[in-house]
């Protein structure tokens, strides 16, 4: 699986392969649900082969732009490599066979280095964003930041063993950066990034606007962890004041 979007006149749910180009055209006048990423296959679904090794290899960059998001690095040459577990890391991917992989003692096949910290450019804005990060004994650290460069919101994970999430949740999110720290640096990487543009619209076919319908889907979900639990910790007052404070037209313009 790739991506799943959810919007009126679709079949698709979470969890299930829709076809990328139909869905995409078809249902772009609906709202976008969860997008999942897991390097496996391009933008539209299509399997893809990426190299074992980094010097055969570039930063990843617009790959993923049809889904709205692009990636960027410290440098124009720099930023995590779209590499296959034949690699040989310490780590293998979360799901499928390649994953973005760092390491910046190594060179890519233009000069640049595969180090952080990484940079998404979400276009629209997107309001949740998650990924997993694996490597060596160390931190990783997500910060979320608005169209201003404004920091929304962040995240921490210290890795001990296997794999660690990072998450953040806020209106309006135009870049996530994600950096890790080891000592020494050595290779960790990054798998199965997921992100939602406009998370109150949480009925069950989302119409593009947050409105009556997500109101009562939300308190038919009380003190549970459904769609409409934004904050991760049960369907609550939280939540509820959340979706009010943006309710109507979901924001889709990319500024």
């Amino acid at each position: 699986m790739l991506f799943v979007f959810k919007s009126p006149g679709c079949t698709g749910t979470r969890g299930a392969f829709v076809s990328g180009v139909a869905l995409v055209v078809v249902c772009a006048g609906g709202a976008r649900a969860d997008v999942v990423i897991n390097f496996d296959t391009d933008a539209f679904g299509n399997p893809i082969t990426v190299p074992c090794a980094f010097a055969e290899t570039t930063a990843l960059r617009d790959l993923y732009a049809p889904l709205g998001v692009t990636f960027a690095g410290p440098a124009p040459n720099d930023g995590g490599a779209h590499i296959d577990t034949c690699g040989n890391f310490n780590f293998s991917p979360l799901s499928g066979d390649n994953f973005l992989v760092f390491n910046p003692n190594a060179t890519l096949q233009d000069g640049g280095t595969p180090t952080g910290p990484q940079t998404l450019i979400f276009c629209p804005a997107a309001s949740a964003v998650s990924i997993w990060a694996v490597g060596g004994s160390g931190s990783f650290f997500m910060q979320a930041f608005d169209v201003n460069d404004v920091q929304l919101t962040s995240d921490f994970a210290a890795n001990v063993l296997g794999y660690s999430h990072l998450s953040v949740s806020a209106p309006g999110i135009k870049r996530v950066v994600l950096d890790a720290q080891f000592d020494p640096q050595i290779s960790w990487a990054y798998d199965d990034l997921e992100f939602r543009f406009c998370q109150w619209d949480c009925e069950q076919t989302p119409n593009g606007d947050v409105d009556l319908i997500d109101f009562l889907t939300l308190i038919g979900d009380w003190g549970s962890q459904g769609d409409c639990d934004f904050d991760g910790g049960g369907v609550g007052i939280n939540d509820l004041l959340a979706l009010l404070s943006n309710w109507g037209p979901c924001p889709y313009n990319c500024q």
